[in-house]
This record gives structure tokens, C-alpha cells and sequence, in this order.
């Protein structure tokens, strides 16, 4: 797991309190396996996602969540599925069939504890209704829920066949509505507001490309843990941070649901293993399944070959082999933890039947998390400086480049280290054989130290440098415009003697620094680059001019661009990357 969590991440929640990113948005990297593109279980192919929410005054918080795996009729074309009980404290109907048999026949419903049978028996009434249903007599709805007993009048019932309806027949296979949403709306967690969470992974081709999605719904305790950092320490009372008379669940007592699907072939055995392992996000966040907690794994297999006629006398059970599911097992993991921090984060404070539950605040957990990260890498750095262990495993499984690949290495700090890393990042180079080797707040000195190992020893036709901005700001201590110069011309010379290819980016515009505010940058920027474009000119490198392309009248990154003045956001990237590609090129031509 992993923070790459900047001062960018503070100052936009900061500047914008009623703002709720999802936590990839904050800065917060859940481990090391890539989202899909809408880090949603609907990047499973197929997967829809529905919700009903009804939300009146204080009294009611409560809905519906439908989990629709594909959009035939699925009582005609099962999906194998199994069912993995962390904590049998709840209801969760039509569990039996699914054990025995290994396959859905309906869709998933999310709901309030005593909503389950009313649910249930409107999801009936919405399937006996299709096309070709005629003849059937007996249907395995499944259904589950949370208690939403704190912020919404559970003994009224209130839910209704229309909300139902609602949640089936509105579904969303893109980006998918969360925290205080659907069945989410009325749930708890750790003592803040719990909901509806999600998000996804896909594997590299060589573990063959699958995608795994995975959807909770929030309503449990513990100590709230975030990427191995125990936030809980550093969080006010949830119960006086609310201003609320009565407290919220806290202890652990709740529940959770989490829905896991996959487009990977794996019949009911495989499907029972992945989801066992959902358990393992739970756990990283901090709960321990306590006895008044109902924790339950729903998973499913969207693959078309192992779709499953109720009329067949032979049912199909491809699967993937154990020798090669540990990919999807980190997978699921990784996207049920992020899932469950989405459906914190994303939720708002509502007053509700009982009592409050407080959105959880977020300046304060990544607070929290910036000064974990900042004392880690302080530990780290007192004893491997530059930070060669950084890419030291990755550059061990990097294949030599193939004789006719022209490699190259993007080499710099954070501005690179953040290409392609995150919802707001941008595209790295989709399809090329470029090498990201950027390392948050590194210096030049720093990037000396490790060019050998990051550059010179994979061997790339081009490398792409990029930095001192954080010489500028002093991140390792007072930095001269000679000094910087010093070290751009001994990382050429070092480059060239191994016959790479040089192209020196301009430092990006900036006014300030957050992190540092004395520090006023943008006449040492410009007086960098100007030294930088008549050293490449001279020496017969390439100048990428980023600055120009970037800069405001006050020498500013355009605000477009940025969300902090220093850092680039996606529309930033999307600009420079034509712009870098043009600059390989020539290297490449000369």
C-alpha cells in the first residue's frame, strides 16, 4: 500500500470544505495494481449499478441498491457465485441456494435490515413481470443489508416496490453514485457517516487482463485505518464532532456488505476463494469483525463461457487455475479497501432519526496521513537518501528493451512521479515503452545518485528529465541556480557516455510553493530555464518547453492546468504530452 499523498491533497480540501473526493482523487493510492477507468465495479463488463434513495427530513435514510451483473435475464443466464460469511450477526436472504448450487439467478439488492423481505418480494414481482418468465414457480431473490436503525425510522418499513423498481431499472454501468446513496444512505461507519463504496482493478496481460470490481455498503466499527496509517488516533470523537445527543454505532457492532465481480472465468470453488478475500480489505481498514457485525462477500463471474442455462444438461465450470489467482486475490483486496474509504469519503453529514452522524473530516485524516508519510520517508531517507529502493524491485523485473524498441525514461520528481498515477493524472503514454521513474520530492543531488540505477541500467534510447522545483524550494537543503546547473550537466554527461539521448524539460511555472512559503520561485524558474535552453543548444540536446506552454502572465501555472500552481492535473498532462512526444522524436531523429 501506499500514500503518494501531497500538500496539492490538503489545500484542495482545505479550499473547498463541502468538497467530498473519492480518496484515489485525495491523493490516497491503495496499493500497486491499476483502477479501471471508472475505479468502479462496473468496470467488470456488463456490471450495472442502481439506486433508490429515500431521504425525508430526519426521520427517514434509508433505500435501495441493485447490483445487476448483466443486462440479459439472468434467471436464464446464471452467473456462477458464491457466498463467504466473515460474521453470520445478519440477514441475508437467498444465501442457501447460492452455497449449494454456485450461481445467481437475480440480481443483488442492498437495503436496510428490516427493508430485506419487503425488497425481496418486489424483486420477485420485477422478474415474474420480464419476458419469458412465464413458466417459472420458483425464484432465489438475494438480498442483503445493513442496519440504517440510527439515522432512519427502521421500524416503519418505509420502502416501497416503486423504490425498487427504481433501483433495477435506472442503472448506471459507468460511474457509480456513493457514500450517502441507496442503501448507503442511512448506514454508519466507525462512528462517521458509512454508504455506498466502490472500485476496481485490472491485471497486466500477462496475468491475463482481468478486471475485478468490488461494492460495499459500509456500516461497521473498529479503528479506522488508512493504507497502514491509524488515523482513529489523530480523529475528534465522532459523537462531539457531530454535536449529537445520541451516539452513533462505534464500538463495531454493524455490518457490511461487499459485492465482488469479476470477468475472470472462475466457477463456484474459485469465486468462494476470491471472496474470502475481501476480508482482507476489511481487516487493512481497521475492523475486526465483531460479534454484533454481519460480514458478508457476495462474488460473481461475468464470464460469457461459464454463463448458465436453468435448460441445460450440461452446466459449463471454466476456471481459472490456482497455480495463477493470486493477481485477482491481491485485486480484490486492494479494491475492497479502497471501496470502503470511497464510501467515507464520499459521504455527506446527515441528521437523522436518532441522532447525527458527521461526515468524516477529511482535512484532519489527511493531516494525519501527511504527517505519517512525511516521518516515514524522513525514516527512510536518513538511511537510503536518494531513495534507490524506491524502483529497485521494479527495475529487477524490467525485461532488457527488445532490439528495436526505442525505451524512454521519464526521469524526475513529482510532477513525474504523478503522470499517470490517479484519476486526475492523466495518461501515461498508453501503448509505448516509456519508463516512469519520477520519486516524489526529489532534488537534483538526489537524482544523480540514482541515475545509474534508474536510467542508465534500463538501457533507453531517450531519457525525459524533469526537475528542480524542489531544488528551488530547498527540499534538501539551500540550492544555487549553479548548483542546479551542475547537476543537469553532469546527469547529460553521464547519459551520453552511455549513448542515451538527453532531453532537459524546463522547470513548470510556479509563484509559490506551498510547502514553503518564503520561497517566491518564478524569476529563478525562468533564470533556470533560460540556462537550460542555451545549454541544449549549445551541447546538441533537446529543450522541452513546457513553461511556455504552461505559464500565466505572472509567471503562474495556468490555473486550468493545476489545482495547487505546481502540480499538473489531467487537463496539465493531456498539454505536455503531445509536447514531451515531440521532443522524443527529435531526440530520437538527431
Amino acid at each position: 500500500m501506499a500514500v503518494c499523498l501531497g500538500v496539492f491533497s490538503l489545500l484542495a480540501v482545505a479550499a473547498a470544505p463541502d468538497a467530498r473526493p473519492r480518496a484515489r482523487a485525495a491523493g490516497i493510492v491503495i496499493g500497486t495494481l491499476t483502477p479501471g477507468p471508472n475505479n468502479a465495479i462496473t468496470d467488470v463488463a456488463g456490471v450495472g449499478v442502481g439506486h433508490a434513495t429515500l431521504a425525508e427530513g430526519t426521520r427517514f435514510h434509508t433505500g435501495v441498491t441493485a447490483i445487476v451483473p448483466h443486462a440479459g435475464n439472468i434467471f436464464q443466464q446464471r452467473v456462477p457465485a458464491a457466498i463467504v460469511v466473515g460474521n453470520g450477526f445478519g440477514k441475508l436472504l437467498g444465501v442457501t441456494q447460492v452455497q449449494e448450487l454456485g450461481e445467481l439467478e437475480t440480481p443483488i439488492l442492498l437495503t436496510g435490515t428490516l427493508g430485506v423481505w419487503k425488497v425481496a418480494d418486489a424483486l420477485v414481482d420485477h422478474l415474474l413481470r420480464q419476458p419469458g418468465m412465464e413458466k417459472v414457480y420458483s425464484i432465489n431473490p438475494v438480498v442483503g443489508e445493513t442496519n440504517d436503525g440510527y439515522l432512519s425510522d427502521i421500524r416503519a418499513r418505509p420502502l416501497t416496490p416503486a423504490l425498487v423498481e427504481q433501483a433495477l431499472t435506472r442503472l448506471s454501468h459507468g460511474a457509480v453514485d456513493e457514500g450517502d446513496v441507496g442503501a448507503g444512505a442511512g448506514t454508519v461507519a466507525f462512528g462517521w457517516k458509512g454508504g455506498i463504496g466502490t472500485s476496481s482493478r485490472v491485471l497486466s496481460a500477462t496475468d491475463g487482463g482481468y478486471t475485478v470490481g468490488v461494492l460495499v455498503q459500509s456500516n461497521f466499527g473498529g479503528q479506522l485505518t488508512i493504507a497502514g496509517v491509524p488515523v482513529w488516533k489523530s480523529l475528534p470523537d465522532p459523537v462531539e464532532y457531530a454535536k449529537s445527543a445520541a451516539a452513533p454505532p462505534a464500538k463495531g457492532d454493524g455490518s457490511i456488505m461487499m459485492v465482488v465481480a469479476t470477468d475472470a472465468p472462475l466457477d463456484a470453488a474459485a469465486l468462494q476463494r476470491l471472496a474470502r478475500r475481501a476480508l482482507v480489505g476489511l481487516a487493512r481498514t481497521g475492523s475486526v469483525m465483531s460479534n454484533g457485525s454481519g460480514d458478508y462477500v457476495i462474488a460473481f463471474s461475468t464470464a460469457k463461457e461459464n454463463l448458465r442455462s436453468p435448460d441445460a444438461a450440461m452446466q459449463p465450470a471454466n476456471s481459472v487455475a490456482a497455480e495463477h489467482v493470486t493477481p485477482l486475490f491481491q485485486a480484490v483486496a486492494e479494491a475492497t479497501e479502497e471501496a470502503i474509504l470511497n464510501s467515507l469519503f464520499r459521504a455527506h453529514t446527515v441528521h437523522g432519526f436518532r441522532g447525527t452522524a458527521a461526515a468524516l473530516p477529511l482535512d484532519r485524516v489527511l493531516d494525519a496521513l501527511h504527517r505519517a508519510n512525511a516521518s516515514a520517508q524522513d525514516d527512510e531517507r536518513s538511511t537510503d537518501w536518494p531513495e534507490l529502493s524506491r524502483y529497485r524491485e521494479n527495475n529487477a523485473r524490467l525485461p532488457a528493451p527488445a532490439a528495436n524498441e526505442n525505451r524512454v525514461v521519464f526521469f524526475g520528481d513529482s510532477i513525474t512521479d504523478n503522470w499517470g498515477r490517479g484519476e486526475d493524472h492523466g495518461e501515461f503514454f498508453p501503448g509505448k515503452p516509456y519508463v516512469n521513474r519520477g520519486i516524489s520530492g526529489q532534488t537534483t543531488p538526489q537524482m544523480l545518485v540514482r541515475f545509474a540505477q534508474d536510467v542508465v541500467a534500463l538501457k533507453p534510447r531517450v531519457v525525459v528529465v524533469l526537475a528542480g522545483t524542489n531544488d528551488i524550494a530547498g527540499n534538501t537543503g539551500p540550492a544555487t541556480p549553479q548548483m542546479i546547473e551542475d547537476n543537469y550537466a553532469v546527469m547529460a554527461a553521464i547519459a551520453r557516455a552511455n549513448g542515451i539521448r538527453v532531453v532537459f524539460a524546463s522547470i513548470l511555472p510556479a509563484k509559490a510553493y506551498p510547502w514553503r512559503p518564503g520561497v517566491r520561485p518564478a524569476q529563478t524558474i525562468r533564470e533556470v530555464n533560460a540556462w537550460l535552453k542555451a545549454y541544449c543548444a549549445r551541447e546538441k540536446l533537446v529543450y522541452l518547453d513546457y513553461y511556455g506552454a504552461m505559464a500565466d502572465a505572472d509567471g503562474g501555472m495556468r490555473a486550468n492546468l493545476g489545482g495547487d500552481g505546481v502540480h499538473p492535473n489531467a487537463a496539465g498532462y493531456a498539454l505536455m504530452a503531445p509536447l514531451a512526444q515531440q521532443a522524443i522524436d527529435e531526440a530520437l531523429a538527431h
